[in-house]
């Protein structure tokens, strides 16, 4: 078994690509070799960043997982862009607030962190990105992560 920030990032994944209403394709831990040129857009990428421990006792260590989503969407409209961005938000949300543990027994909550500006930049058309972030508690065994 992985370590449980793994876990916890594959299962959002097969949370994202459970929704139907997404209408991006989702990638776990890529970003750097997303291209726009190989019809990959929109695209949600997935990753885990800082893991902050909280509160420990005796038996087992809480901790903060954020995660990080970053969104890439096409268009030509500004305006289309920024709307792609923020129903990529909106689905994100809706996909991970259906079950606030994710179905995992080890996590206890599911919270919106916030959301990056989004960034838009003109090449051949528009093309939009937004980072969001997710932070995910959980707990872990003393002796193992897993």
């Amino acid at each position: 078994m992985a370590h449980r920030e793994e876990q916890i990032i594959e299962r959002i994944g097969e949370l994202l690509e459970a929704n139907s209403d997404l209408r991006a394709q989702v990638y776990l831990h890529r970003v750097l070799s997303l291209s726009e040129y190989e019809g990959e857009l929109p695209v949600v990428s997935v990753a885990f960043g800082r893991d902050d421990p909280l509160e420990d006792n005796f038996e087992f260590f809480d901790s903060l997982l954020t995660v990080r989503f970053v969104t890439l969407v096409a268009g030509t409209e500004e305006a289309d862009v920024r709307r792609a961005l923020s129903e990529l938000r909106r689905q994100i949300h809706v996909s991970l607030q259906a079950d606030p543990t994710l179905g995992l027994s080890f996590v206890s909550d599911c919270r919106d962190g916030g959301a990056d500006e989004p960034s838009i930049v003109q090449a051949e058309q528009l093309y939009g990105e937004r980072q969001i972030l997710w932070r995910v508690r959980y707990r872990m065994n003393r002796t193992d992560p897993e």
